[in-house]
């Protein structure tokens, strides 16, 4: 009897210790790295991770900090994924921030200045003497951004048993023979729970911020009327180290709404600082940054709708998936270390050129007809560029980007090109114009007839009219464009003037697009185009007349 309970006890015991054994299991930790990456220039990245599952529970090495309502798992059923707070090895990097942390059961021998001045030494080894429940104490201006709480001692155990702890502020030298390179810090990790087992790799989708490419345009203009468009782009990568990637960079405006919250996953998210983010007062240090972004990180269109209707027919985008507004452009597989950028050259296409002078004038009237007053001439008559007229060589859309012109090796201006689709038509403005001048010179037409010619608006009387309870007059204006060519050779020139009221004659028959604006505005507006050649040494005039309702 006594022999059967002795081995019941010895079965228990092994029992008992493979029980604990199986209890004390390390949870497998799974690399998940980046393996597509697709670039928007607003610095938020679509990314996309591998891993390969196991059959039991596993954590996810890899931080991420995803988009909210963006993080997706293919396959989509099969397993369940949580946040689990567990430590981790991390190298220590500040070895002198936290002593406990770097000489924690290391023996020390530590110099101390006592008050009289003289210096007294301890040796003994460096103890936590009560684990921290909460290390980190919030800043009360932002309760979603923590500090560490500051170590004010360090405490020893000495050889005797006693326990003395050391104000740190009196150390004037440690002395040990090796130091914590490593530190166990506890962190929030993702954790997947296979309910089956998964055939195939594990990918994780997300869209984040932390990387973005920034385009560049240079166009060179050359002998008979020959061109040559070239395209670059620089990589910033702050997201992390990227190995063997493929990547896309995305042309198009991006319609991310919830860009500036998290997701629940993400490491340290609480329900404050979610709901925070939600409502746009978040990560005040991003959005910061993001409202001093250029308007080169977004896309503008250029043209006309009518313009923009006859290229976008003309457009051959690549079949790759993508909407017609959305553009990927596939780089192939780069490296790229966190901190590093990279600077690619991506395409460059011949075409030809035309070189044109576009005089654009403001509309001189307010909402209700009255002459607007200008500070000086050269406000009132518009101004005059210097620009290049050129299709898209690409067969992708050129994107909105700096771009630099030269002519033989000669820089002559850098400025924005907006969007323009494969096979549009766009015009370049380079530097203003000095040797083609435009005057504009308007007169009141009474009864019929002309009043002569002179640079001031005459007040004279025309047909009265009442909306809305207030008084109008209707007037006939009469005005002139007048263009001087100081050049050596013929000037294209194309005039984009706006105009208030209704136009009743112009020459050169121009064309006319209404522009809508707000209900105040009594008089139609429209935007005349005109394109004339201007002689060299020569002038061109071009007279128009419209009707116009003036408030009392």
């Amino acid at each position: 009897m006594m022999k059967k309970h002795w081995i019941a006890g010895i079965l228990c015991a092994c029992l008992a210790s493979i029980v604990t054994a199986s209890e004390k299991k390390e949870t497998p930790r799974v690399s998940a790295p980046v393996t597509k990456l697709a670039l928007f220039k607003n610095g938020v990245g679509a990314v996309v991770r591998e891993a390969v599952p196991l059959s039991e529970p596993f954590f996810i090495k890899d931080e991420m900090t995803p988009i909210h309502g963006t993080l997706w798992l293919t396959p989509y059923t099969g397993f369940r994924m949580k946040t689990v707070k567990h430590p981790v090895p991390e190298p220590n990097e500040q070895p002198f921030r936290n002593l406990t942390a770097t000489y924690e059961n290391r023996e020390v021998r530590i110099s101390l200045l006592n008050g009289s001045g003289s210096v007294t030494e301890f040796v003994g080894k460096v103890i936590r003497p009560v684990p921290a429940k909460n290390p980190k104490k919030p800043l009360p201006q932002n309760p979603s951004v923590y500090i560490p709480a500051p170590e004010r001692f360090l405490t020893l155990s000495l050889s005797n048993g006693e326990i003395i702890s050391i104000d740190s502020s009196r150390i004037l030298s440690i002395r040990a023979q090796k130091l914590n390179q490593t530190l166990e810090k506890e962190k929030e990790t993702l954790m997947i729970m296979p309910e089956m087992k998964l055939a195939g790799p594990l990918s994780i989708a997300y869209l984040t911020k932390g990387a973005a490419w920034a385009p560049s345009y240079h166009l060179q203009l050359g002998a008979d009327a020959k061109m040559r468009l070239s395209m670059s782009c620089v990589i910033i990568n702050e997201l992390e180290d990227l190995k063997d990637v493929e990547v896309n960079l995305i042309s198009g405006y991006p319609n991310i709404q919830f860009e500036k919250a998290s997701s629940p996953m993400a490491p340290g998210m609480t329900l404050a600082r979610f709901f925070a983010q939600l409502s746009g007062q978040g990560d005040a240090q991003y959005n910061a940054v993001a409202k001093q972004r250029a308007g080169v990180m977004f896309n503008m269109a250029y043209a006309s709708a009518s313009e923009d209707s006859a290229a976008r027919g003309r457009a051959t985008l690549a079949p790759s998936g993508e909407s017609e507004d959305i553009h990927y452009r596939n780089i192939g597989r780069i490296s790229l270390n966190s901190g590093e950028r990279l600077y690619l050259p991506l395409e460059s296409a011949e075409s030809t050129y035309e070189r044109i002078v576009e005089w654009a004038i403001d509309d001189r009237r307010d909402d209700w007809g009255r002459p607007l007053r200008f500070d000086n001439a050269e406000r009132y008559n518009g101004t005059l560029w210097d620009a290049v007229r050129f299709r898209n060589p690409f067969r992708s859309p050129i994107t909105t980007a700096p771009i630099e012109i030269t002519d033989g090796g000669k820089f002559l201006g850098q400025t924005t090109i907006n969007w323009v689709n494969p096979d549009q038509s766009n015009i370049l403005r380079i530097t203003r114009a000095m040797t083609v001048i435009g005057e504009i010179r308007e007169n009141e037409l009474s009864a019929g007839k002309s009043s002569g010619t002179t640079s001031s608006v005459k007040q004279s009387s025309g047909v009265t009219i009442r909306i809305a309870g207030y008084s109008y007059r209707k007037q006939e204006i009469e005005g002139v464009l007048t263009l001087k060519n100081y050049r050596k050779s013929d000037a294209r020139v194309m005039i984009k003037m706006r105009l208030s009221g209704e136009l009743l004659s112009a020459d050169g028959n121009p064309s006319r697009e209404l522009v809508r604006f707000g209900y105040t505005t009594v008089n139609p507006r429209s935007d005349l185009k005109w394109e004339t050649l201007v002689k060299a040494d020569g002038e061109t005039k071009i007279r128009y007349r419209y009707s116009v309702l003036v408030r009392y």
